[in-house]
This record gives C-alpha cells, structure tokens and sequence, in this order.
C-alpha cells in the first residue's frame, strides 16, 4: 500500500507544483523540492507510524491540493487590478453596465435558488420520511383499507 501511496504522492506534489507556480506565481528553487518532500513524508510515516497515520497523511496532502487552490483563486481575484486599472479610467455609462451583465434565461439566479430549494426539500423528506412508506406492499394495503372504508 506504501509504493502506491508514493506513486500517488508524486503526482500530488505535481500538482502543488503546477499550482504554487501558476496560481501563486512561486518560483521553486530547486523545482524537484515538491517531489522530494511529499513522497518523503509519506513514507517516513510509514515508517515510524501505523498505516491509519499514513493514510490520513496521504489524504491530507490530497487536501493540501484544494486548499492551495482555492486560497490561490481567491487572493488572486482579489488582488489582480493590473489588468483591471486601465478600465477605471473609462467610465461607462449605466446602459453599457446593464449590457455586459446580461444574462440568458437559464442562467438567472432564481433557477439556481430553486434548484437548491428543491434538493434541500428532498433531503428533508428523505430524512423526515419513515422507510415503510416507500415499500409497495404497504402502500396497496394502504390504498385497499381506504377503498374498504368508503
């Protein structure tokens, strides 16, 4: 289980390289860190731990991945005005604002609300709803009692 953990801890750490460089705009020196010290890590721990301290190594290097990524997008959107400065300067009036926020139909808001209103209303009666109303069987007898009482 170790050797396959490393294999998959290399390609981690090329994802924390591609991420750190292009995201983060991190120049490694040397490049092959990365490659060193996750696969190192992991096995050092399997070394000296039981494998459930391995694994939860392995899957937080996983995690490290997203982490580093959406933090990046993040502070990269929120910092990025390079590009951005030069359209302060032109100030547009209220009509071309409204045209380039225009969205189609499918793409409004309130679809997306509704949708999620909807998956929280089958949660909710996933949840709330006891399992012997789904069976068949009971649903026919159900169904034959209240035809008997009219």
């Amino acid at each position: 289980m170790t050797f396959i953990f490393l294999i998959f801890g290399l390609a981690i750490a090329g994802f924390q390289t591609i991420i750190l460089k292009e995201i983060w705009q991190v120049n490694l020196r040397p490049k092959w860190i990365l490659f060193l010290i996750t696969p190192l890590l992991i096995s050092i721990t399997d070394y000296f731990c039981d494998d459930q301290l391995t694994a939860f190594v392995f899957f937080g290097a996983i995690a490290s991945i997203f982490f580093i990524a959406v933090t990046g997008i993040i502070f990269q959107n929120s910092t990025n005005f390079d590009e951005e400065s030069n359209s302060f300067k032109h100030k547009k009036s209220y009509s071309e604002i409204v045209q380039d926020y225009n969205q189609p139909f499918y793409l409004n808001p309130a679809w997306g609300i509704a949708y999620q209103l909807y998956v929280v209303a089958m949660i909710g009666i996933y949840i709330f709803v006891p399992n012997e109303v789904y069976e068949s069987d009971l649903n026919y007898k159900l169904i034959e009692q209240d035809l008997a009482l009219q």
